[in-house]
């Protein structure tokens, strides 16, 4: 069974690097509140916020299309008080914010990466 819980900057930095998520695109920084996906004492996946950015969110290969993703995003939308979010998004992600109500706002043609933001 998956729990999410807050963790440090420490923390979901390392998880990040540890996991190469680089070669996946995902920018690595600090952020103002991280949550964490645990299958017992392993960290499968964490994502953070920065301001009313949402950033770093990063599930591991073999954990993925199991609702982790989803479950990060809603806890970090439900225990946020900010009247709007944005995030850039890669094709392994994209899916799960527009099912939020994130709407594209731009898409970058070489990269792919997409810009989305949610009004709350």
């Amino acid at each position: 069974m998956i729990k999410i819980e807050e963790v440090s900057n420490d923390v979901g930095i390392s998880f990040l690097n540890d996991s190469k998520a680089y070669k996946e695109k995902i920018y690595v920084s600090k952020c103002d509140k991280w949550f964490g996906a645990f299958e017992g004492d392993k960290i499968v996946g964490v994502i953070g916020l920065l301001g009313k950015r949402v950033r770093c969110f990063f599930v591991l290969k073999e954990y993925r299309k199991q609702g982790i993703g989803s479950e990060l995003l809603s806890t970090l939308l439900s225990r946020s008080d900010k009247e709007w979010y944005s995030a850039y998004v890669t094709e392994y992600s994209m899916r799960i914010f527009i099912e939020y109500g994130f709407v594209i706002v731009s898409v970058n043609e070489k990269t792919g990466i997409r810009f989305v933001r949610l009004n709350v």
